[in-house]
């Protein structure tokens, strides 16, 4: 039963696209808070190179299902009228987590009766703008019996997967001592896979590749800068050539020499992420396209392959305990794989961005945090507040409240568990407070989602 929100609070109107009443806490129990955002905000968030608002076909999700449950199963009861799931997923059997784009007919599907009641255990948002905002190909959607279509290449012996942006893959660090492409697989998200060989050698000359042509011609434009993130990690991960430096010389100049160990030495599987993921500072909507750039690694490296997988893209947010969707989905989908297998993943500082408070609160105290929100600010911004009962972590944070004051204004009635409100208005808002009992975010204890409209 939904809760009216207090004075100065408006409710949260039900979602335009998904047609979920988001006044209610139970709303949240499966789905994401960021989704009932997006659409109480009219996708304000998501706007196009040209500056123009979202206005999505269909819904990119990371799904994850309930236990018991596989991919399989979730095509079997739904039809891609409605919901489409990329065909890769079908190879692992007993997937719990897969992609997907949805329509309206989904979210429908979930509820008491529904085709879908029950087997979906939570799904949250991915980035609705450009072709995740489309349909799949016709042969690229997963369909009753279809199953997976076989990569073109299988990979063995040792394989790094690199998952990033701007990737030189016509750089000497990853050739072979012939001047081969140590790169067997390439996939550029936001177009097709492409035969880097073939690429290679049609911009040789005299035995000398030409670079900047190649990039070119794969449109990475964005390899025309000096330095590039990508690239980077590539060459620390899979270089042959290595600084060492002598014990008991540590400062003296490193001795480049060349390395000889399974990393210098193994294959490449690259998948440069689309340009608007990449983009998102936020990290936040990655899950979708780097879900799908695992399992389409995955599925090119051969039974018996030793694989190491490197994800140099995280996201500030979440309970960074384990429990997000992404991290569930990730440890899910390499153990499903079979592979001998390890994933590297971020665990940094952000650039000492000073995004992260944290405080352990005795009964009737309180804590006051200073939220700096810039001045003409166009994007919208985000504060994700975890709270946890230590003595009963299982247990829901029931008396805990949250105040808002906005800049120059009195404070705004107190909200508690269980409360969603957006203010001033559903029609003109510039801020909501999202405070369900359980989310998709993760566990344990609840979340409560701040968001605030661009400044």
């Amino acid at each position: 039963m939904s809760r009216r929100p207090a004075g100065g609070w408006q409710a949260l109107p039900p979602g335009r696209f998904t047609g979920i009443a988001w006044s209610d806490p139970q709303a949240y129990a499966h789905s994401d808070p960021y989704l009932a955002w997006a659409e109480t905000s009219g996708f304000e968030g998501f706007r196009s190179p040209l500056g123009a608002p979202a206005d999505p076909e269909w819904l990119p999700l990371l799904i994850e299902l309930a236990p018991g449950v596989g991919v399989a199963d979730l095509v079997a009861r739904s039809t891609p009228d409605w919901l489409q799931v990329p065909r890769i997923y079908l190879r692992w059997t007993g997937l719990r987590v897969c992609t997907a784009r949805a329509r309206r007919g989904f979210f429908d599907a979930l509820q008491v009766g529904g085709a879908l009641q029950g087997l979906v255990q939570r799904c949250e948002l991915g980035l609705p703008v450009g072709h995740h905002a489309r349909g799949l190909a016709p042969q690229a959607i997963a369909r009753p019996g279809s199953g997976a279509p076989r990569a073109p290449t299988q990979v063995s012996g040792p394989v790094v997967v690199i998952i990033d942006n701007g990737i030189a893959l016509g750089h000497a660090d990853f050739l072979d001592g012939s001047r081969r492409p140590r790169v067997a697989a390439f996939w550029r998200q936001d177009s097709t896979e492409g035969r880097i060989e073939a690429a290679m050698a049609r911009h040789t000359r005299q035995g000398r590749l030409d670079e900047d042509g190649l990039y070119r011609w794969l449109q990475l434009w964005g390899l025309n800068h000096a330095q590039q993130h990508g690239t980077h990690v590539a060459s620390l991960a899979a270089s042959p050539r290595m600084p060492v430096r002598t014990i008991g010389h540590e400062d003296s100049p490193p001795d480049w020499r060349d390395a000889d160990d399974a990393g210098s030495r193994a294959r490449l599987v690259v998948a440069q992420l689309d340009w608007a993921s990449a983009a998102d500072s936020s990290g936040g909507a990655l899950n979708v396209s780097v879900l799908d750039a695992l399992a389409w690694a995955l599925a090119r490296c051969a039974d018996g392959a030793t694989v190491a997988i490197n994800l140099s893209w995280g996201a500030l947010a979440g309970a960074h305990n384990g429990s997000s969707l992404i991290e569930s989905a990730l440890s899910q989908l390499v153990a499903a794989s079979g592979l001998n297998a390890q994933l590297v993943v971020p665990a940094g500082n952000a650039y000492q961005a000073q995004t992260h408070a944290n405080e352990r609160l005795a009964p009737g105290e309180s804590v006051t945090l200073h939220w700096r929100v810039q001045p003409d600010d166009h994007s919208q911004s985000f504060l994700e507040c975890w709270l946890q009962d230590t003595a009963q972590p299982e247990a829901l944070v029931q008396d805990v409240q949250i105040t808002l004051a906005p800049p120059g204004q009195p404070a705004l009635p107190a909200r508690g568990v269980g409360d969603a409100g957006v203010w001033p208005s559903a029609s003109a808002p510039q801020c909501a407070l999202l405070f369900p009992p359980t989310s998709a975010l993760g566990a344990p204890g609840a979340c409560a989602l701040l968001a605030v409209a661009p400044t």
